[in-house]
């Protein structure tokens, strides 16, 4: 008879398992209503976890009480088959918890696709979501940087205008210089006013060859760039001067060409004279040995007689083309005579002037 007890029992605890079954039932709807907070849901999934647990020790009290006698024995394994309803009924609210978990995986998964614009993140303190932006443009302009990013934005959009002009040979536009000297000039403002910290530019380097790239062959090069020489750092300066003398060094001019070719071999000449000129403002002629001074004069004797011939054409008002070269010569001459005080520089130098002025009334 105690043992029938102990069958009805355990069909009792069948039955707690059968609830178990519905919560774990319960759990799966907990889980579709947890795809909209997903650290919420990681929070509930643990819950549900602790639930199973503890429905697992009420089976274990259940086997427990099988040892007091047959009779009672029957009656243990019924609270045992209630214990594992118990269990049953734990797993459910495990099963909500996963549930609820899974649907926490899904809003991570939502700030994640968040992340990807703005870098925005998740996190559960407390059990609350707390959501933090990470956005590097998070961080508002200052109001007073804003004129000038606007003004470096629509210099950069000129530039290129005038850049896109001057490559499309083609066509005979003009090409205006202003631009890219703007471009220059904000630069020097940010500098000198410790602005280039926090507005990103391009470097002196790339702003002065993509002038002298434009504009070497024009007898304005040197002068257009000359306010800037001494104002960037010595070592960008270099390294600038560094790229442009290697661009001209296989430069060629051809002096004896048709008269169809003159004004383009004019402009190979000014370019020769538009890195000369850089090179002896920014001290490059000072670091020559004596020997050095006399092949560079030597060479701009030469390179002086062989331009007049690309200037027959000229009126006796404008100056050679070549000019320059004969004018540096004597700059060097007159150097040869401080470092050494020897005479005969400054009658070669006197010699040289007088040439070109027979050449040249101008």
């Amino acid at each position: 008879g105690s043992g029938a007890t102990g069958d009805d029992s355990g069909a009792t605890g069948d039955g707690s398992g059968a609830t178990g079954d519905g919560s774990g039932t319960a759990g799966d709807g907990s889980g579709a209503t947890g795809d909209d907070s997903g650290a919420t849901g990681d929070g509930s999934g643990a819950t549900g976890d602790g639930s199973g647990i503890a429905g697992d020790g009420s089976g274990t009290a259940g086997d427990g009480s099988c040892t007091t006698g047959d009779g009672s024995c029957a009656a243990g394994d019924g609270s045992g088959a209630t214990g594992d309803g118990s269990g049953a009924t734990g797993g459910g609210s495990g099963t909500a918890g996963d549930d609820s978990g899974a649907a926490g995986d899904g809003s991570g998964a939502t700030g994640e696709g968040n992340s990807e614009d703005c870098g925005q993140t998740v996190e559960v303190r407390g059990g609350q979501a707390q959501e933090e932006s990470t956005c590097e443009g998070a961080s508002a302009v200052e109001p007073s940087l804003r004129p000038l990013l606007e003004a470096r934005d629509l210099l950069e959009e000129l530039a290129h205008e005038e850049q896109k002009k001057a490559a499309n040979r083609s066509t005979k536009t003009h090409v205006y210089r202003g631009p890219l000297l703007a471009r220059l000039e904000l630069l020097k403002q940010f500098e000198k006013h410790k602005l280039h910290q926090e507005v990103e530019l391009a470097s002196p380097v790339s702003l002065l060859l993509d002038y002298f790239h434009l504009f070497r062959t024009k007898s304005c090069c040197f002068e257009d760039l000359r306010p800037y020489l001494n104002f960037f750092p010595e070592p960008e300066i270099s390294q600038f001067l560094s790229y442009i003398e290697a661009e001209v060094e296989g430069v060629m001019v051809d002096f004896d060409c048709e008269d169809n070719l003159v004004k383009e071999n004019v402009g190979y000449l000014r370019q020769r004279i538009s890195v000369l000129q850089l090179q002896r403002f920014c001290g490059r002629h000072k670091e020559l040995t004596p020997e050095e001074k006399l092949s560079l004069i030597t060479h701009c004797k030469h390179y002086y007689r062989q331009g007049l011939k690309l200037g027959r054409e000229l009126p006796t008002t404008v100056n050679q083309h070549s000019d320059f070269y004969i004018i540096l010569a004597v700059h060097l001459k007159i150097e040869l005579y401080q470092e050494s005080g020897e005479w005969f520089h400054l009658w070669d130098a006197l010699f040289m002037l007088e040439y070109s002025k027979r050449s040249n009334p101008q």
